[in-house]
């Protein structure tokens, strides 16, 4: 029958129409996620705050780098801001594990909707068949 070409048509553009649905609220998850927590890193602490580091009297001059001390080493300030950087990605990376799991089970839902789809559509066409197997059968 000339039917079965307009109802894939029909099933194709609801399984477009799905996908579709799906990809805009994956980009809402994450344009949520980013709104969140901000991309941009937290900037370095001030070079003045490590003045409390032991053997620091800054007669050196102004030259020293704000991440390390008159002896060349690290300062906390400097320690602390990369772990928390570190914390910030490893944050990060979990989130997009997360979306990456509600991604995966949209497509599967998607799949399970779009395979419901395809035997409803089948149990449609045996029905119309029967029906008009029927009619044939009273004319």
């Amino acid at each position: 029958g000339g039917s079965d070409s307009g109802s894939s048509d029909e099933d194709e553009h609801v399984l477009r129409k799905l996908r579709k649905e799906v990809d805009s609220e994956i980009h809402k998850l994450k344009g949520v996620m980013v709104e969140k927590k901000g991309v941009l890193p937290r900037p370095l602490p001030p070079a003045e705050s490590s003045s409390d580091t032991p053997g620091d009297s800054g007669s050196e001059g102004g030259e020293r780098s704000p991440e390390r001390n008159s002896r060349g080493r690290i300062t906390r300030e400097r320690l602390a801001f990369e772990r928390d950087m570190r914390e910030e990605v490893e944050r990060h990376e979990k989130e997009l594990l997360e979306v990456a799991a509600v991604r995966d089970g949209l497509q599967s839902e998607v799949e399970r909707l779009g395979g419901e789809l395809a035997a409803a559509l089948a149990d449609r066409l045996r029905a119309e068949d029967e029906a008009e197997a029927l009619r044939g059968e009273v004319e």
